[in-house]
């Protein structure tokens, strides 16, 4: 009698893990394996798991790592895990999972998210009121200005400044914003020095097995010394606080065999179900999308659920693609004016440029530069204008005639159209406004060379057949050209895709770099950060 052989698919996955005290990977694979073994589904998951004991402790070298797999080795791996930061840097590789997953788990993104709490001395709290006054102005002792603790530190503190609970994040060029800053400078000059605010986050790990600190923020863990008792970030004023949310999704490679994208469904049915995030935050210090888990008596049981009910989350900014070099950039201008004594105008107008597409307009908001070139465009166009008036003098006539005179007329159509150019590059660009342009500036180059060329063809010292019947026929001359050029960019030949890629370059202007577009406005700024106000909000539909 034959026995049947069922092959059994195997997925490959790969994940980082900085501390074994929140790693949570071997739990959600070993969970499946187990699952998928008592219920014949055939599948097994391979984790490779990276940790600070097997290979470089920066994530950075992680993030390589996956760049380099998605781009040379993606035969290797089916699953990713990843931080959520980095969607839009992945995003291209990874599978559309919207009509993979179930539907009773798509709200259920990210993985698994974690966040920055305080941890206060309970050896040191005398009253509630007091203790929140002492936490406000120690708030920043011990933030890492350092890298990416630090930016997550700055950014949350500056979402803490804004005016309502239910703001967004705060614009980079309002007066909450110099408020968050002036704030930890003055912290750092009257109660800290440069020495502490550039320690590394080994310090606050240090500080949290120790009892002599009176307030420690740093990224929810359990494993603290007895005295501390956690609670939310305190903000500018009672009811307002922030705090950085950390995610991790899980990616599927688009480049997956057919045979295991078919058995998809079953693995992430599991992977992201309710009852999976439930066991990991009973078991791991870290948090859940799912809000309705910290309604739940079981868990609460084993956790403080009203801390992470009050939790007001802020989610860095997932739509920027080169994130670490952004990161790195927006801290580095803070730190000038925290440390160098840079002018704060100065670090936020720096930190506003690294996202601001600039564009030229006649107002002055800013600074005299579309004023002063629509004066300028406007004083030569009237010149040509003017000038046009001498043709029909005739005491002028015998100047005008090296080419005939409605030449003449159509060659300075052809300038001031060409000039006119200059107000259409005003302003916000867009993909029509740039075909337009394109289209003014080839016909009137038509228009201003034709003549000149006409010119050169009829004084030929040669007689040349072609040359006489053009002497004779010049209307015919012009039409060519111009039917010709429309011809041409109606096919579209060799012209390039109108988009924003194509329309931006960065210039330098005074030392410091402006990304300009093909039309400067720069009363018009694009750097507002999206903001999160709720777990629930997916932040990326190619992976979970």
């Amino acid at each position: 009698m034959k026995k049947n052989v069922v092959k059994t698919i195997t997925f490959n996955a790969i994940a980082y893990s900085y501390s074994e005290e929140t790693e949570v990977y071997s739990i959600l694979i070993n969970g499946f394996n187990k699952y998928s073994r008592q219920n014949n589904l055939d599948i097994d998951i391979h984790l490779n798991l990276l940790t600070i004991y097997n290979s470089s402790n920066e994530i950075k070298d992680y993030r390589s790592t996956l760049d380099f797999i998605l781009q040379k080795d993606y035969e290797r791996y089916d699953f990713i895990f990843y931080d959520l930061i980095y969607s839009s840097r992945f995003g291209s590789n990874l599978l559309d999972l919207k009509n993979i997953i179930p539907e009773e788990i798509k709200e259920y993104n990210p993985i698994f998210i974690n966040s920055t709490v305080y941890f206060i001395n309970n050896n040191n709290n005398n009253n509630n009121n007091n203790n929140n006054k002492i936490l406000y102005k120690k708030k920043i002792k011990f933030n890492q200005l350092d890298e990416e603790n630090g930016f997550c530190s700055l950014y949350e503190h500056i979402y803490s400044y804004r005016e309502f609970v239910n703001s967004t994040f705060p614009d980079l060029n309002s007066l909450s914003t110099e408020n968050a800053f002036k704030i930890i400078k003055k912290i750092k000059d009257d109660l800290s020095s440069d020495e502490i605010f550039q320690m590394k986050a080994n310090f606050a790990m240090d500080c949290l097995d120790k009892e002599n600190s009176l307030f420690i923020k740093f990224v929810n863990a359990k494993k603290t010394n007895s005295v501390y008792k956690k609670t939310i970030l305190p903000g500018v004023q009672e009811g307002i606080s922030g705090a950085t949310i950390i995610g991790y999704n899980i990616g599927v490679i688009k480049y997956i065999k057919e045979e295991k994208k078919n058995k998809l469904k079953s693995v992430l049915s599991y992977l992201c179900s309710k009852s999976m995030q439930r066991t990991i935050i009973m078991e791991k210090p870290i948090l859940s999308a799912i809000s309705s888990l910290y309604g739940e008596e079981e868990v609460c049981q084993k956790i403080d659920c009203e801390i992470y009910k009050n939790i007001q989350p802020v989610f860095r900014p997932t739509s920027i693609v080169d994130y670490d070099n952004y990161s790195n950039k927006y801290l580095n201008y803070f730190n000038g004016y925290l440390f160098k004594n840079d002018s704060l105008h100065d670090s936020i107008r720096n930190i506003i440029d690294l996202t601001k597409i600039h564009s030229i307009s006649i107002g002055t908001s800013e600074n005299i530069v579309g004023l002063f070139t629509a004066i300028s465009i406007f004083l030569i166009l009237a010149c040509i204008i003017v000038s046009f008036f001498f043709l029909l003098y005739k005491g002028f006539l015998d100047y005008f005639i090296f080419i005939p005179i409605d030449f003449w007329i159509m060659s300075m159509v052809g300038s001031v159209s060409f000039l006119s150019v200059c107000f259409l590059e005003m302003g916000t660009v867009t993909v029509l406004k740039c075909h337009f342009i394109q289209f003014i500036m080839s016909g009137s180059f038509t228009l201003t060379v034709v003549p000149i060329l006409y010119k050169l063809i009829i004084d030929y010292p040669k007689e040349i057949k072609l040359f006489e019947w053009i002497s004779s026929n010049r209307y015919y001359f012009l039409l060519f050209f111009i039917s010709n050029y429309a011809f041409i960019f109606y096919l579209g030949i060799n012209m390039e895709v109108c988009d924003k890629n194509w329309s931006k370059r960065t210039i330098n202007v005074n030392k410091v770099k402006y990304n300009i577009d093909i039309s400067i406005n720069t009363s018009s700024v694009t750097n507002r950060e999206e903001d999160f106000t709720n777990f629930n909000n997916p932040s990326n539909t190619t992976g979970y």
